[in-house]
């Protein structure tokens, strides 16, 4: 299915956001906070000045659909983090490799940890010159590049189904927040 042929540089843009690194504490807290929120009453009179003020203890939100969102985004990040080539993960762009000074060495580290055949390994080092600034290495540095964005594509396309999964559960649980409000809104 052509939604789920996408390179690992677009998977790796959605796993190098701060919001996708950060579930992996969901995973943990939300079990916590269902235990320890499942002794909560639905509802809680409060007395203040005399006055009682009931509190409905409610979510307006799935705590399940967000456990689930969790769980998909962290799947994902798992395949990401061990099947994408360390290319890859470690360089977006030619200005990255460049800027923390790697050279032909560290990219022969790379290559040598590629699942590629040896003749794709060697039309990769025979890239043609291309007058990038750069030189050569930038050639050689993309010619890789390419080559890393399409292994594995079992495990690409499982990754990216997890993170569509993982966005279809958080979507529910904005919808319901959404609706949660739109409903006080209306009646108030």
């Amino acid at each position: 299915m052509k939604i789920l042929k996408r390179k690992w540089s677009q998977i790796s843009h959605i796993h190098n956001t701060d919001a996708v690194k950060s579930l992996y504490m969901w995973l943990f807290i939300v079990p916590i906070l269902v235990k320890a929120l499942s002794e909560v009453p639905s509802h809680v009179n409060f007395l203040v000045a005399g006055q009682i003020i009931p509190i409905k203890m409610e979510l307006p939100f799935s705590f399940f659909c967000f456990y689930l969102s969790a769980f998909f985004f962290v799947l994902s990040n798992l395949l990401f983090q061990t099947k994408c080539p360390q290319l890859i993960k470690d360089h977006s762009s030619w200005r990255s490799f460049a800027e923390h000074g790697k050279g032909k060495e560290h990219l022969s580290d790379y290559v040598d940890g590629l699942d590629v055949s040896e003749e794709l390994k060697e039309a990769g080092w025979d890239a043609e010159f291309t007058n990038k600034p750069g030189g050569r290495l930038q050639d050689q540095f993309w010619k890789f590049h390419d080559l890393g964005e399409w292994q594995t594509p079992k495990s690409r396309a499982m990754a990216i189904g997890f993170t569509y999964l993982a966005f279809i559960f958080m979507a529910w649980v904005i919808i319901q927040n959404l609706l949660t409000v739109a409903k006080y809104a209306l009646l108030h």
